[in-house]
Parts: C-alpha cells; structure tokens; sequence
C-alpha cells in the first residue's frame, strides 16, 4: 500500500506519453510524477502555448499538437490521459490500437455503455488500462484499508465522508461549468471508490442532490448519497459545494465494534481507534505527502508494477467499472427516487 519510487517500478523502460497538460496535468500528474521519481518524456495537446508551458516547467522532451504522432512513438509505452470527456474516448482507443497500455484520467467516461467499450478494446488488445483514482493514495490515508483488513476496527458498521467547500464556478475550463449531471461523476467518485475500496461492494445506493442557483454552474452542486453494503454495513457521502458556512472542510469516520478511524482528507494525518491497541489505544498516522499532488504517482507506479508483474493494476479499466455503477446508481435513485442496486447498471 505504500507508495513507492520510480526506480523501484522500473520506470526507465517505461516511457510515459501524456495527452492533455491542462489544469490536473500541472496540479497533480506532473508534480506528482516528478516527486516519485518519474518522468514524462512525451506530451501532446492542441494548445500550443500549454505545450510550450510545460517543457519549459516540467522539461518533457518532445511534444506534439496531434497526440496520434505521439503514439507513433516506439519508446512510449504508456499512455497518461488527461483530456475531457469529451474528448477522451477516441484517444483512449486510438492509444490501445496503438498497443499503449493507457491510464485515463476520471471519470473513464460519462457514458457506462462506452467506459464498458473501452476496458473491453483493452482486454481484447492485450494491454492493460488502469483509471486515475488517485484517491486510493492519499498519503494519509494509506493505512486505513490494511487497519480494517487486520481487524483494528472489530466489525465495521458505519462510515461517514463529508466534503465542503463553495464554488461559484470552476476552474480548469468552462467544460466543467457545463457538466449537467456534474458533482458525483466529476468528484464524488473519488469517495464512492474509496467506500468500495474500504467497505466492498455496495447492495443499495440512494441519493439525493440540490443545487445553488446563483452559481455558474449547471449541474448538482450538493449530493447526500447512503450505501447499504452486506453484513449491517452503512455509509453516508455529503458532498457540498455550496458551503457558505465558513471555510471549507472534509471529515472521515468509520466506526466499528472495536475501534474507530478520524481524520480529513486533505490533511497529512489520520488518527487509529483500537480495542488492539496497547494503552491509551490510540495510533496516529502521520505522511509526508498532500492528496495534491503526492497521491498522483500511486496509480502510475502500481500501472507499472502491474506491466512488469503481469497482473491487472488496482484500479484497472474492469474494476473501475464497478465504481461507475455505483455513480450510476445514484443518479438513477435520484431520478427515481428509490434505493437501486449498482447491478441494474449495464
């Protein structure tokens, strides 16, 4: 579960090519790779002046305004995919047809149909596709799922995630002003993989969602979405982006009948609960790294173990369609106001 350095994935064999250097490329994917070690050696987007940006900031050698010359590229092996949804689609099958192992930045799509076409082309191809939930490696967070596994918690009963914060509009492009459905698929996901990667599969999702109609933005902007996983098992995601209670802010509970985890998302520590632990029974843990962007290298190095290793990254193209049928679910509960099982989806 740690993250690990470029060297230790044998990086230097494994060329990374990257379509899209906009906002997330230069917050978190280049930052994040440079951190562990890593390095881009190709990118390619339709904006000159971006192009020209992050050669002269982040030292990529060659870049290209037509991504398909990229893939021309022998020493590319993997392919880093940051662009819309947009737009997203054909490169995805374009970098496959290519013979490119790929890593999408999410959502893998805003279609489950097409997101399903995609794993399979890779499947069929040969390569392997992993999807950029980079959540799964938060720094901070990285011991949670092995302290639930080694039983700190006891039974796990009840988790809670709350995120705040307040936009009136959002950056990176006025394409994400637009997204109508927006907050679950653009944002909530991250959690809602988190839950899955924490607590399963989830039996029932139900959802509700608001909006602050004075922003510029079209889609939901406050979701409240509960999970009933199998064993007595319940979750709850608040997601808000229209907090005008104060600064934002993001919490995380899991309780269970022997112990409990606290903390937030965007700090550098979380703090252990135990019945298993010696007296006061109280564990911190304290990381290096913020989410933005030290969480970013996580799935690139594990894309890269898995190449070497032969086995299916962590949040592979197949996995990440479970993810999507939970996004999926909710926003059919909300149109249908009833629980939906994520196995309606598709």
């Amino acid at each position: 579960m740690s993250q690990a350095k470029g060297e230790k994935a044998g990086a230097e064999d494994l060329g990374i090519g990257m379509i899209g250097v906009g906002a997330v490329a230069n917050d978190g994917h280049l930052p994040g790779y440079r951190n562990a070690g890593l390095k881009v050696v190709a990118a390619a987007d339709c904006s000159r002046p971006a192009l020209d940006g992050v050669q002269k900031r982040w030292g990529v050698d060659r870049v290209f305004t037509d991504y398909r010359e990229m893939l021309a590229l022998p020493e590319i092996r993997i392919v880093d995919i940051t662009t819309p949804p947009a737009v997203k689609p054909p490169q995805v099958l374009d970098a496959i047809r290519a013979g490119k192992h790929v890593i999408v930045q999410k959502p893998l799509s805003r279609s489950f149909d097409e997101a399903r076409r995609m794993v399979e082309a890779a499947e069929e191809a040969g390569v392997l596709m992993a999807v950029h939930q980079q959540a799964r490696w938060i720094p901070a967070l990285l011991p949670v799922k092995g302290w639930i596994d080694d039983g700190y918690l006891g039974k796990p009963y009840f988790c809670l995630l709350i995120q705040r914060d307040y936009a009136r509009s959002l950056p990176g492009g006025a394409w994400k002003n637009e997204m109508d459905p927006f907050l679950i698929i653009q944002n909530g996901i991250h959690y809602l993989d988190l839950l899955r990667e924490w607590l399963g599969e989830p039996r029932l999702v139900y959802a509700i969602a608001t909006r602050d109609e004075t922003t510029r933005i079209k889609g939901e902007l406050v979701d409240v979405i509960s999970l009933e996983f199998d064993d007595g098992v319940r979750a709850c995601f608040v997601n808000d982006l229209c907090y005008r209670c104060g600064k934002g802010n993001s919490e995380i509970c899991i309780e269970g009948t022997g112990g409990a985890v606290s903390g937030d998302f965007f700090s550098q520590s979380i703090t252990l609960r135990s019945d298993k632990l010696p007296a006061p029974g109280i564990r911190e843990h304290r990381a290096e790294g913020k989410w933005f962007p030290d969480a970013f290298s996580g799935p690139m190095l594990d894309l890269m173990d898995a190449i070497r290793e032969g086995r299916q990254p962590r949040t592979s193209g197949r996995d990440n369609l479970k993810t999507l049928q939970v996004v999926f679910a909710a926003y059919r509960s909300m149109e249908e106001k009833r629980a939906v099982s994520p196995e309606e989806i598709g």
